[in-house]
């Protein structure tokens, strides 16, 4: 099976309109979520996993959204975004993640949060 030039340019239109989409939704969500993770207060040596107990998961998805619209060139934003917001703990791996090539499709960062949680579940009722 081999792919023509419409199907390979239908393709690639396909996967722009999502990444744009993808870049939209980035910008809405941190603006509606702005003001929530401007109360929100860590250590300034908190860890990673740390920072992923306290932030909404509004936040990873925002970094996941960034990751898929802009694949590598979303790390810069990404830095800049957590610095500002005292999340200096997400900022390593989110960065590390966001350049290591094919992760754009995998929602990693939401993937993180959840399993966090999962985990501190389990944790728990032990």
């Amino acid at each position: 099976m081999t792919i023509n030039e419409e199907q390979l340019r239908s393709l690639l239109l396909t996967f722009a309109g999502l990444a744009v989409l993808s870049l939209v939704a980035a910008i809405l969500l941190t603006l509606v979520t702005y003001r929530r993770l401007r109360r929100l207060r860590l250590p300034p040596d908190a860890d990673f996993m740390t920072c992923l107990r306290a932030v909404p998961i509004s936040v990873v998805i925002i970094l996941d959204l960034l990751d898929f619209g802009l694949d590598v060139f979303s790390a810069p934003i990404a830095w800049v975004m957590l610095g500002k917001l005292s999340l200096q703990g997400l900022r390593g791996i989110a960065v590390l993640e966001e350049l290591i090539p094919g992760t754009q499709l995998l929602p990693t960062m939401t993937l993180a949060w959840i399993g966090i949680r999962l985990y501190d579940r389990f944790i728990s009722q032990r």
